[in-house]
């Protein structure tokens, strides 16, 4: 009986020591990389039958949420699903950077989220799947793709990279890639062709787009450094791994967000006085976020008010989840917030400007 009893634990004990590699290794469970590249490469044929149009921000986070509240889609594992739920607020932040604010990609191929996070090498990876660029390159301009994909790079799937980090860069994800298709065509032939659907994929990693951020390396570098894909006509369906020689000419706009440096953070999910915090410069602003506190109940609210040292209030913000905004305050001292909210998990960033 002894014996019997001891061989149970060892088997129990086994189970559970397995158990914890694969919560720990959720990434062995991913798809891998390579294969959602494939998958794309067939999606390039349906670039001319458009499926979702996408035309304002409501229009995003109804797509978002009919998405992530449904059961498990095809060809995403359960691992996935739940790494896509785990970051929906960060999913409704990016999209309207990726689809409103940037008019020439507004168009989804498929009826899914366009994210996929996959296993590449052994580490998690966000790719951007399924976008659409709407206008045509002229070949006559940039006759092979050779021209073609520098050209998407510098003008398209840099700033994409780039806004992808902003939203992801506090997680555990190590890689950011861009999946992106658009059409090419000859505009001199006088009976002109349906536009041909070509694909690039740009995959880097996020310790190289924070240097390229940094400085540290320029465009050129960061392309070098990273993974490039192609796939059109001439190579039917497959989809192969390219260099790109031609000079990669992008610059980071130095902005005003480049002007401001955050001195205070405060966030919580309740009501709630913050401590004081005292501000010297003449002038900073008030950066917030809201978004869902629960994923499965509708609604929410949160209101801030900024207080002054004579207890009088400023009135900052009244919004719904999914919402962000910011606030230009113009007097020096010492302040506090006063929150109310109820199902929203907030943010608050003091932020002061920096002449430069």
């Amino acid at each position: 009986m002894k014996t019997l009893t001891t061989l149970i634990l060892f088997f129990v004990m086994t189970d559970l020591i397995n158990a914890q590699k694969i919560i720990g290794n959720t990434n062995i469970k991913l798809t891998d990389f390579q294969s959602v590249l494939e998958q794309e490469a067939l999606n390039k044929t349906k670039w001319s039958f458009k499926v979702h149009n996408i035309k304002n921000e409501s229009d995003i986070a109804d797509s978002v949420n009919n998405f992530l509240s449904m059961p498990v889609k095809d060809g995403f594992n359960l691992v996935e699903f739940n790494l896509l739920k785990k970051y929906e607020n960060k999913f409704q932040k990016l999209l309207p950077e990726l689809l409103v604010k940037n008019n020439s990609i507004n168009e989804i191929i498929t009826s899914t989220i366009p994210f996929r996070i996959v296993n590449k090498n052994r580490e998690l990876a966000l790719l951007t799947t399924t976008l659409s660029i709407d206008n045509v390159v002229n070949t006559l301009k940039y006759p092979t793709s050779e021209d073609r994909v520098p050209f998407m790079i510098s003008s398209k799937i840099l700033q994409i990279l780039l806004n992808i980090y902003e939203q992801f860069k506090d997680t555990d994800i190590k890689n950011f890639g861009v999946v992106i298709i658009y059409g090419y065509q000859n505009f001199s032939e006088v009976q002109k062709s349906s536009p041909k659907p070509e694909l690039v994929s740009v995959l880097a990693s996020k310790k190289n787009i924070k240097e390229f951020i940094d400085g540290k390396i320029n465009s050129n570098k960061l392309i070098q450094n990273s993974d490039i894909y192609l796939s059109n006509i001439e190579l039917n369906e497959t989809i192969n791994k390219i260099n790109v020689s031609n000079n990669i000419n992008y610059q980071i706009n130095i902005d005003e967000k480049n002007k401001w440096q955050t001195v205070y953070t405060f966030s919580g999910s309740s009501n709630e006085t913050t401590d004081d915090f005292t501000i010297k410069s003449n002038k900073w602003r008030i950066v917030w976020e809201a978004n869902k506190q629960y994923a499965d109940v509708e609604g929410g609210n949160l209101a801030i008010y900024l207080v002054y040292p004579n207890g009088d209030e400023d009135f900052i913000a009244n919004t719904l989840p999914y919402n962000s905004g910011k606030s230009i305050i113009r007097k020096k001292g010492t302040f506090y917030f006063r929150i109310t909210c109820f199902f929203v998990n907030w943010k608050i960033e003091v932020q002061e400007y920096v002449t430069k």
